[in-house]
């Protein structure tokens, strides 16, 4: 069985193992798979049988790969007196019952032999998954920040004092309630992974913003986690979402593509050529730059945007006759639509995507003036990176597959020649934690011998 979590170990740095070098070879062909012989572990690896016996002994002891019951007992224990004609019976189900010759020694990897935890630590809502070293969901719990979500209206306000010993002490207590949920201690976990809305550089800082969110957002959590497991390792959320979008969702077998995470502010986690792209503070994926393209302005998340858009048209509305059309020429919104009667204060970003599912004419206007943006997000990104994909991640319901749609039809226009693939996500609010979970368990995959054995 070919490992689903197929997240190349070089996006997180193979750490170096004292380990024999055949141990780790073994041990890279073994993970995930449900059975194998020695003969397979041999012509995957090029090494001899002995020393691929070897090494799977070694993983045994470490309780990585377990050694299964040989054809011959399988069948004696399944088959009993049935069909004995002969050295090589076949039982009434069709399988081969071997009686004479050695049997092949069968082994399976033990993916339950450990524990990895993803968490999204994102501003307003935090959420974890534990999993067992094949990246299974064994349980997942979110929990809420207790912040008011950033919609740009008013500055990120500094941590107050206390707030940092907090947010640490909210994300661990989220490790270890998720652990609990999955009936596992912290003696069994190799890695954790958490992902935060700041760029993080290799030794898991956030660097100074000017409004102090990426301090307010990671407070100093890898020193604050470092404790809980072997291996700990603090990832931009919009990174970890590409790792997600890559392994198991909507890049899976594309080489470069750009996975956009629009919630209240837009990331972008970057491949380019097989490669996982961070910079020298890890802020590739940044996208502030955005306030000074025309037709964007900021780096506002999608439902953020249309919010704004939704609020800015019942201000229109609350003006005097003549007022500034906001819309397509529209002061103010319809009769008897999603917001006649409302006030701007009223009109937030899921009330407006709610109104586009529902098809009201105002909103649909509003789907479209967000998907122009998108498309002159998509033309940036694209002159940047040459992706041969572009994946919005996050939660894309049916209102952003809306907005995804007036881009495409936007594109063109926006291109000079080059047209990326423009795609929604299909991991909904999960994409991160999902990425942090794959992230992990390759990175328990790096250490598994030195850890359990």
């Amino acid at each position: 069985m070919k490992n689903r979590w197929s997240t190349p170990s070089e996006w997180f740095g193979r750490t170096e193992s004292g380990r024999p070098a055949s141990q780790l070879a073994v041990l890279d062909y073994v993970w995930g798979r449900e059975e194998f012989t020695a003969t397979d572990v041999m012509e995957g690896t090029g090494l001899t049988r002995a020393t691929a016996i070897d090494a799977l002994g070694r993983l045994a002891d470490a309780g990585l790969v377990l050694e299964l019951a040989n054809v011959r007992q399988a069948g004696e224990e399944k088959g009993g007196a049935d069909n004995r004609s002969g050295g090589g019976a076949t039982r009434s189900g069709g399988a081969r019952v071997y009686r004479k010759g050695r049997p092949a020694r069968r082994f399976a990897f033990r993916p339950q032999a450990g524990v990895v935890v993803g968490v999204d630590a994102g501003y307003t809502r935090l959420s974890a998954i534990a999993a067992d070293l094949a990246g299974t969901t064994l349980a997942s719990v979110s929990a809420l920040s207790g912040w008011e979500p950033d919609t740009g209206a008013r500055p990120v306000e500094a941590l107050a004092e206390g707030e940092a010993d907090k947010r640490r002490e909210a994300v661990r207590s989220l490790v270890s309630k998720v652990l609990r949920a999955a009936g596992r201690t912290e003696r069994e976990l190799f890695a954790v992974c958490v992902g935060v809305p700041a760029p993080v550089n290799e030794s898991g800082d956030s660097p100074s913003h000017h409004a102090g969110f990426w301090e307010k957002v990671n407070p100093g959590l890898l020193e604050a986690l470092s404790d809980l497991a072997p291996i700990v390792r603090i990832e931009n959320d919009a990174l970890l979402a590409a790792v997600a979008e890559g392994t198991v969702g909507a890049a899976q077998g594309c080489a470069s593509y750009v996975a956009v995470l629009g919630g209240a502010r837009m990331g972008a986690g970057v491949v380019i050529d097989g490669k996982l792209l961070r910079g020298a503070h890890g802020a590739v994926g940044e996208m502030n730059a955005f306030e000074h393209v025309a037709g964007v302005g900021d780096s506002r998340g999608f439902a953020e945007y249309a919010g704004l858009l939704g609020a800015n048209l019942v201000a229109a509305g609350e003006a005097p006759r003549g007022g500034e059309a906001v819309v397509d020429g529209t002061v103010g919104p319809a009769p008897g639509g999603a917001f006649d009667g409302l006030s701007p204060e009223e009109v937030t970003g899921r009330l407006v995507f709610e109104a586009i599912e529902a098809g009201d004419p105002d909103a649909l206007v509003i789907a479209a003036h967000v998907g122009e943006r998108l498309a002159r997000i998509v033309t940036v990104l694209e002159s940047f990176y040459d992706p041969e994909r572009i994946v919005v991640s996050g939660a894309v319901g049916p209102a952003m597959i809306r907005v995804i749609e007036a881009a495409r039809a936007a594109m063109p226009h926006a291109f000079e020649s080059i047209v990326p693939e423009l795609v929604g996500s299909e991991l909904g609010a999960e994409a991160v934690v999902v990425g942090a979970v794959s992230a992990a368990v390759e990175m328990a995959r790096s250490r598994a011998l030195d850890i359990a054995g």
